[in-house]
């Protein structure tokens, strides 16, 4: 199997985690992107990885009058998606929609899953009308959350094999402003504007836990024999509820750029 098809993978086993613990993180962020393309008169709208459909409401309550479009690769997280939108598993490198059909588009905290970024700006570019919008979300600095050191503490001490990193991680592409404005205008988007934001989050540590041994870090919990496993979780577990709320929080950079294609091309 392909590194897009593992990622797929990986995220629909981790959906329901996604959708109740991560997603409501994400809402307001994307929802902030949003609302600066401006879409009331939209009449097709295209959310490109709409993963469990964070943001369908959002659009649906920004553009009234659109069809939503929510394309995902992974299809545990489009299982986990609701109303209103017409979803398909579709990979962002090979958007199957027709040249200038779409009013508006997004890609909200995906574009660093694509083996190539350029690529998908070029596909979002071909399947814009003239003057539409696109914007794109991602992660830029990502200051260390300090409880992640015990994870990765008792894990070493259990003699857990080192992480061999996720199939597919291309956050070095997009991680600045610049870098994300370097990809729209390679793309042919003019009027590019970006900006910077700073996730504000205390993980409670029920959900932390969760979150974690589920997504993050299970890679190397999985390849611990069963018993080993569970102890290592137990004592994580042990050390995480001694820890301070600060020791949660989670600051990272959010990076934004949005553009539009030319209304000649």
């Amino acid at each position: 199997m392909d590194a897009v098809g593992q990622l797929a993978d990986a995220y629909s086993a981790r959906a329901c985690d996604y959708a109740e613990l991560w997603a409501p993180v994400l809402q307001p962020m994307g929802r902030q992107l949003l609302e600066r393309l401006r879409l009331g008169d939209a009449q097709t709208f295209l959310d490109l990885g709409t993963g469990t459909g964070t943001l369908l409401a959002d659009i649906a309550a920004l553009a009234p009058r659109a069809q939503i479009v929510a394309i995902d690769r992974s299809e545990g997280m489009i299982r986990r998606a609701g109303d209103p939108a017409m979803f398909a598993v579709m990979d962002a490198q090979a958007i199957a929609l027709k040249p200038a059909s779409v009013d508006a588009a997004v890609m909200a905290f995906v574009i660093f899953t694509v083996p190539d970024p350029a690529g998908v700006l070029a596909e979002a570019h071909r399947v814009l009308r003239p003057g539409a919008g696109f914007g794109v979300a991602t992660w830029g600095d990502e200051p260390e959350v300090i409880a992640d050191r015990v994870w990765a503490e008792e894990l070493d001490a259990a003699g857990a094999p080192p992480d061999p990193g996720s199939p597919l991680n291309r956050r070095e592409l997009s991680n600045t402003t610049e870098k994300l404005a370097g990809l729209f205008r390679a793309a042919g988007f003019e009027d590019v504007e970006t900006w910077t934001d700073r996730l504000d989050l205390i993980w409670p540590v029920d959900d932390y836990f969760r979150f974690m041994g589920g997504g993050p870090v299970r890679r190397r919990l999985d390849r611990l024999e069963p018993e080993r496993q569970t102890e290592s979780l137990r004592r994580i577990r042990e050390r995480l509820d001694a820890l301070a709320p600060e020791d949660f929080a989670d600051r990272s950079e959010v990076v934004y750029a949005i553009g539009r294609r030319p209304e000649g091309g």
